[in-house]
């Protein structure tokens, strides 16, 4: 991947015209020069700003701006946050070089963008022909969708011949979607061989993965309620989006620490996962919580008794394979705890919440930088702690079902260890590379793989320290609004970088 990236301006240029069918926008070459000071290794790729903005070229800059005007007048302005560049203002360092433009972002940690696959592509096809699209028909503006900005609408914005727009309703008229088989589920290894994610994209994204739908808590019982209409692309910027959904992704320093990490040293460190969070992700309406991300991982690892599925290495054969192991050897490898159940709303569902799920003490940053593996799971949005924790001397177990702007710059199963959102997965992780001398189901002890796990855990530290700082983000951003001036721009053509 680094290999194959550009070594010049000219390079640079060529590349962006083969991946995205365009020239870049003017200031590329000061964009470049600015990049190269800050070090940046992965310099061609920014596909996920090329992906959020595709569908904004077919609309005039005048169609764009009233849908922003829109916005503001619907939603709450309490959670949008206008940002206006006049005269290279705003942004230090390099918004001198930047055309006038208005961003508005979201300010709830959840995306709020959402358009049908039809609707994106309708307007990517309007560029190609050199047009701007009339405005959207009105009987493509409504889509039937359940309350609250959710999986209905999101689902609308997968491909039609994907699972999850297959759908039909049962007697009580529910929608039941259906789910794929886990066993040739295709983002993940088969059961009979652990289960473990080969394809981190696909197995967070609703389109590839349905199974999604009753896993996270902003699909099963969405609280964000943004008054907009319905399957239109409004420029939305924020912090995060789901794979298919229509935000545009920008970058944040939030929790980002300036100073030197909480390190340790890794021979006094425990061969052990730690992990401190509160129940968010989904109210307690409802018993469906216990189906949402944290409360679900909570009741799966405080369930010591009976037995789990894990992959072991056969003593005899030298093959990997699965075997029963007793949940109770968990209690060694994991230090995983809420510190608050109930903080939210209260209903008849907190009392079996409270009931299933026991708090723990709370764990500071010193604690916390005593455990070889550190967990990250959603709650309500995107992860503020993700950089943080690479930035560790631990290694980071990541479940997650949010694209941000630092995601593709991170590669699964070198910089972090990915993991199913079912968990599945999750103690033939803990067994492999903290190993047991105790027998598993089947009487055979296993070796710890110390080493690769400690590997992993100074790439992503060394990564994060040198290409996910600030000023890695100025440049991600720089980036963003160059392309987005010229979207926005009254004469598109003279916003184009000439050699």
């Amino acid at each position: 991947m680094k290999a194959g990236q550009s070594k010049s301006l000219q390079e640079a240029v060529e590349e962006y015209q083969r991946r995205y069918g365009r020239k870049p926008p003017r200031g590329f070459d000061h964009w470049w020069e600015y990049a190269q000071e800050r070090g940046i290794v992965l310099i061609d790729e920014f596909d996920t700003i090329h992906k959020d903005l595709e569908p904004f070229w077919g609309l005039s800059p005048a169609q764009i701006e009233a849908r922003r005007t829109e916005l503001l007048q619907m939603a709450n302005s309490d959670h949008l946050l206008r940002l206006t560049i006049r005269n290279g203002s705003l942004f230090q360092g390099f918004s001198e070089a930047l055309p006038d433009m208005n961003i508005t972002i979201n300010m709830y940690d959840q995306p709020m963008g959402f358009v049908s696959w039809e609707e994106r592509q309708r307007l990517i096809d309007a560029d190609r022909k050199g047009i701007y699209d009339e405005e959207i028909p009105p009987s493509l503006e409504s889509l039937s969708a359940g309350p609250g900005m959710g999986f209905e609408d999101l689902r609308e914005a997968c491909p039609p011949e994907s699972s999850v727009r297959i759908y039909h309703q049962d007697l009580s008229g529910e929608v039941v979607y259906p789910l794929e088989e886990a066993a040739t589920a295709g983002y993940r290894l088969p059961l009979e061989q652990g289960g473990f994610v080969f394809d981190v994209k696909a197995a967070s994204d609703v389109c590839t993965n349905p199974n999604l739908r009753n896993q996270h808590g902003n699909y099963i019982h969405p609280e964000l309620r943004v008054p907009m209409k319905r399957n239109r692309l409004y420029p939305i910027f924020s912090w995060s989006r789901y794979h298919a959904s229509s935000d545009i992704t920008i970058p944040t320093n939030y929790r980002w620490q300036y100073g030197p990490a909480d390190l340790s040293e890794w021979e006094d460190m425990r061969g052990a996962m730690a992990w401190r969070g509160s129940l968010t992700g989904m109210y307690a309406d409802t018993a469906d919580v216990l189906k949402s991300q944290r409360h679900r991982l909570m009741v799966h690892i405080q369930d010591r008794t009976g037995l789990t599925d894990v992959v072991v290495k056969n003593a005899t054969r030298g093959e990997y394979e699965v075997q029963k192991m007793p949940k109770s050897n968990g209690a060694a490898w994991m230090d995983v705890g809420v510190i608050e159940r109930d903080w939210h709303r209260k209903s008849a569902t907190t009392a079996l919440v409270n009931k299933l799920i026991t708090p723990s003490s709370r764990m500071d940053n010193q604690e916390r930088s005593q455990f070889k593996m550190l967990l990250d799971i959603d709650g309500w949005g995107w992860s503020a702690r993700y950089r943080e924790l690479l930035r560790t001397s631990s290694a980071v177990v990541k479940a997650s079902v949010f694209h941000e702007a630092i995601s593709d710059w991170l590669v699964p199963w070198y910089h972090y260890i990915p993991i199913n959102y079912d968990y599945i997965d999750l103690y033939s992780v803990l067994l492999y590379f903290f190993g047991t001398e105790a027998a598993t189901g089947t009487g055979t002890p296993q070796p710890a793989h110390d080493d690769e796990l400690r590997a992993m855990a100074e790439r992503s530290r060394e990564w994060a320290e040198s290409q996910l700082g600030l000023e890695q983000q100025k440049v991600y951003m720089y980036r963003l609004c160059l392309e987005w001036g010229r979207i926005t721009s009254g004469d598109r053509d003279a916003m184009t970088y000439e050699e």
